[in-house]
């Protein structure tokens, strides 16, 4: 019989023995040990025995005969399995001392190391027999997170191609997508005692995860990263209002899609007049956010859209309130009311999509500065936890949002300052970070010649990950 358990089969070459330690003619047949020599094994003066094993295999028996001087009462068998084995938790066995006692293990009990066998309350010099069945020798691949692993990033935008794994044979892939940050808008300009508003934040690109088995996918299949949202650019002469920014492209994975992250809508330009101005809406797992607007805009699907979405809908933008938050999706980007008595809107922040861009700062025809805001964030649902907005009188740009990774989505860049003083551009909205997070807006210029209002942020590429195991 092939030794296909893979223990030391001489006693002698044991480690940590405490107590003595003998053959014995083994009770279970050649098929069901498969090649693990039993031991007599006898306590130490101090009632106990302790013994490492080299084992590679899936354990699913464990025999404690009563030896020629058993154990006059019941004791306890203890067992530690190496890092990277598959053992119970607690691994603490009492055994009755009066007869054959058998532990059955479940079937994926596995060891690959080393397995320490502690019997402790024996009694002085007592003997017990112990036989331990594997069923099976394994390889690390048997073992949960010690096996191979292919990890394939796509992080450049445009089209690329997944190639399943061909040195070995897997059995599951996992695929993340993440859809591309929408621009923020750029900030108005207009003569210094005038309206000019700020540019509203981008949208946040939509986070998508789904398990495959790895037999359901083809060889190859195509994948798509979403391109970043460009930023509008700020109005360039007294009275031009900014212009807006544009749309995250759209994330997928699969020859026929299986996987999509809708990018996030582009936010509006800021006007030279009491206008409100929403931020673009958060991408969604099944549709692309909207456009910033003079209203609200309702973010991706597949749900009814509102500031508080849930599952893969983006968050909806406002004219109110910050922009709306999401599970899945991504959030939506700041805007603005039209007085502008207040700049009323955060990025909005999405648990795994692209934070939302903040708004960019605005003046009043008094005239006075209504600061910017700040960009949303990933991983929490409170807003303006991204980018930092930028300063004002003089102008300070957007803080850019911070970037992710295939667990988080970027966050929003922050919105750019303004300044009352005549003849000042407005500062430039913050980047969204990558992959997902919304361009800031940019701020409102006080012009009468060449300055102008502050260009959007862009927004962050999405990006592809694909696991294989």
């Amino acid at each position: 019989m092939a030794d296909r358990g893979a223990i030391k089969d001489d006693p002698s070459t044991l480690t940590g023995i405490t107590g003595s330690v003998a053959t014995f003619t083994p009770s279970m047949s050649d098929d069901e040990r498969q090649g693990v020599q039993p031991l007599a094994a006898t306590s130490s003066a101090g009632g106990d025995f302790v013994a490492t094993f080299t084992l590679r295999g899936r354990v699913v028996r464990i025999a404690f005969i009563p030896g020629s001087s058993p154990p006059t009462g019941d004791y306890t068998a203890y067992f530690t399995a190496s890092t990277g084995s598959r053992w119970p938790a607690s691994g603490t066995y009492t055994i009755d001392y009066t007869q054959t006692h058998t532990i059955d293990l479940p079937n994926d009990m596995i060891v690959f190391g080393t397995l320490t066998m502690t019997l402790a309350g024996m009694g002085d010099t007592k003997d017990v027999k112990v036989e331990i069945a594997v069923t099976q020798e394994i390889t690390p691949t048997d073992l949960p997170g010690s096996g191979p692993v292919d990890v394939q990033s796509f992080t450049s935008s445009g089209a690329a191609t997944w190639t399943k794994p061909t040195s070995w044979t897997p059995s599951t892939v996992c695929v993340i997508c993440i859809g591309g940050g929408g621009g923020g808008g750029g900030g108005g300009s207009a003569a210094a005692a005038a309206i000019k508003m700020g540019g509203s934040g981008g949208g946040g690109g939509a986070y998508n995860e789904r398990t495959f088995r790895a037999g359901d996918l083809s060889a190859t299949e195509s994948v798509n990263v979403g391109a970043s949202g460009t930023r509008g650019s700020g109005g360039v002469a007294a009275g031009a209002a900014g212009s807006n920014g544009t749309a995250g492209g759209n994330s997928t994975f699969g020859t026929t899609v299986r996987v999509f992250a809708g990018g996030g809508g582009g936010g509006l330009g800021g006007a030279v007049a009491g206008t409100a101005g929403s931020g673009g809406s958060g991408g969604g797992t099944a549709a692309a956010g909207a456009a910033g607007a003079t209203t609200a805009q309702a973010g991706g699907g597949p749900g009814a859209s509102t500031v508080t979405a849930v599952g893969g809908t983006g968050g909806a933008s406002s004219i109110t309130a910050a922009g709306g938050y999401a599970e899945y999706g991504g959030a939506a980007g700041g805007g603005h009311n039209a007085t502008p008595s207040s700049i009323t809107g955060n990025g909005g922040s999405s648990l795994r999509g692209g934070g939302g861009g903040g708004c960019g700062a605005s003046t009043t025809a008094v005239p006075a500065v209504i600061a910017a805001t700040a960009g949303g964030g990933s991983n929490t649902i409170t807003s303006g936890q991204g980018g930092a907005l930028g300063g004002s009188t003089p102008p300070v740009a957007g803080t850019a949002g911070s970037n992710g990774h295939s667990a988080i989505s970027g966050t929003g860049g922050g919105g750019g300052g303004s300044s009352t003083a005549a003849d000042t551009s407005g500062a430039n909205g913050g980047d969204g970070g990558q992959p997902g997070g919304g361009g800031g807006g940019g701020g409102g210029g006080n012009t009468t010649g060449s300055n102008t209002g502050g260009a959007g942020g862009a927004g962050g590429i999405g990006a592809v990950y694909v696991f294989s195991w």
